[in-house]
């Protein structure tokens, strides 16, 4: 019944025992790991869908982030000092041409960036420890924030035919 266990040597199968319960271990909750989560705020409404992205402050050891949903993150990696960078799209509530090649041209629905493209927000800096750390930050738009238009149940008079 157990007899595969008497052909592996006793050393390797105590090896993996040894490594099997140091990784369990090293999973637990309270084994080093900062867990941070938090709001993110852009030109005071809640960021739908975005990036949160936590850097070592001294460049040094991994990068941890993950996604922004309904202006919520929550985000594991290793505790220190971190700088945090936010990216995120924000709908304007204005249709644009769309042109891709082989079809009509079509409206879709135009984007902005942020921050917007060729420019960085000021970082943030925050410290985390190992366990629970909560971190929420408010940021602006450069510039002012992108407000959304209203859509116009008329259609826009154009130039029309010549008369």
């Amino acid at each position: 019944m157990l007899h595969w266990m008497l052909s592996v040597p006793r050393r390797v199968y105590a090896a993996g025992v040894l490594s099997a319960a140091m990784l369990f271990a090293g999973l637990g909750c309270g084994s080093g790991v900062a867990v941070v989560s938090g709001e993110v705020i852009l030109d005071g409404t809640p960021i739908e869908n975005g990036t949160i992205t936590f850097e070592p402050a001294d460049r040094d050891g991994p990068t941890m982030g993950g996604p922004i949903t309904n202006g919520r993150y929550e985000v594991k990696g290793l505790p220190g000092k971190k700088k945090v960078l936010v990216t995120a799209f924000r709908l304007t509530g204005k249709k644009v041409p769309v042109n891709l090649p082989g079809t009509p041209l079509a409206l879709g629905d135009e984007m902005r960036a942020f921050p917007p493209p060729g420019t960085n927000h000021e970082p943030k800096e925050v410290e985390l420890t190992t366990g629970a750390n909560t971190f929420s930050v408010k940021l602006t738009t450069p510039g002012g924030p992108v407000e959304p238009t209203k859509a116009s149940a008329e259609p826009q008079a154009g130039p029309g035919p010549p008369r």
